[in-house]
């Protein structure tokens, strides 16, 4: 017994030693120096970032920095209003619903409204049974504001209505507006076939939209080859607010992969990507395939 308490002591002894100086160990200076070197060295730079910075420095020549709402006005269009409609169709009715929108489409565009299709769509990969549908209001706000006006006292309009509440589960609108560095989404007459088109959601931080403006505006001359072109962007104003919508429309599947893949070969597009991600909370995709009366084919 008196043997097994002497042991236990060294033990506890040799134990209580190497605790003790460990705790007080310290790394030497030229460790600390070290270590220093490897973070610091170790990290790439960023042109983008550095980019900026000389932008904003007073010894770039520039004056005060643009107030915010100058920055807006520069980085979204502001002549006109886009509306996009998600619909939610039962899935017993989709064939109904796609028989009622393409007798409305023709009927409503010559009522004289003048508000614009740019494009509807089936999701084919994405939300089932769902169809998204984009207007553009060339008048901006206050067409739209005379729109809902004028529709009240549509008869035909309220008959539609009725129609579509039975084809549906749910149905969301959203307003927005499109940023200024995206093409234009007029039909192109040189579509001669049918394209597949991704749709791109992305839900910023508050008060982040500045920002991923203008890294946008240099990530959208990334791209642009002959599989595939950016169709819109836009950033919602009457809706989920800080909400990115961005279209891009492919010849096919394969072809969409295969410019992913030359995206990321393009110089600076990694760092884009690094500037982008932070800005983010929430981001999905859907693949939609163009109805026969979407004017995007």
């Amino acid at each position: 017994m008196r043997a097994v308490q002497l042991a236990v002591r060294v033990v506890s002894r040799s134990y209580a030693h190497r605790t003790h100086s460990t705790s007080h160990w310290k790394p030497s200076d030229r460790q600390l120096s070290s270590w220093s070197n490897l973070r610091t060295n170790d990290k790439p730079t960023n042109p983008l970032a550095k980019q900026q910075k000389e932008q904003s420095s007073p010894s770039s020549g520039s004056s005060d920095a643009e107030p915010a709402e100058e920055v807006c006005s520069k980085l979204m269009d502001s002549r006109s209003v886009y509306e996009l409609q998600t619909h939610d169709v039962i899935p017993q009715l989709s064939d109904k619903y796609h028989s009622l929108y393409v007798e409305h489409v023709p009927t409503f565009l010559q009522k004289g409204y003048g508000i614009q299709l740019v494009g509807s769509w089936r999701v084919g990969i994405g939300d089932e049974d769902q169809f998204v549908h984009l207007w553009k209001y060339p008048g901006g706000y206050s067409q739209v504001s005379k729109f809902l006006d004028d529709v009240r006292d549509d008869k035909y309009m309220a008959e539609f209505s009725h129609k579509l509440q039975q084809c549906l589960r749910s149905r969301h609108t959203e307003l927005y507006q499109k940023f200024t560095y995206w093409n234009d989404t007029e039909p192109r007459s040189a579509r001669q076939s049918k394209h597949i088109y991704e749709m791109h959601t992305y839900r910023l931080k508050t008060g982040t939209m500045i920002e991923w403006g203008n890294c946008w505006a240099r990530g959208v001359r990334t791209h642009g080859t002959s599989s595939f072109e950016p169709v819109i962007g836009m950033c919602s104003q009457i809706g989920q607010l800080y909400t990115v919508q961005h279209i891009w429309a492919y010849d096919d599947l394969a072809s969409g992969k295969k410019m992913h893949e030359e995206t990321w070969q393009t110089p600076n597009w990694h760092y884009i990507v690094q500037n982008i991600t932070p800005l983010i909370d929430q981001m999905d995709s859907k693949i939609m395939l163009p109805m026969s009366y979407s004017p995007l084919p």
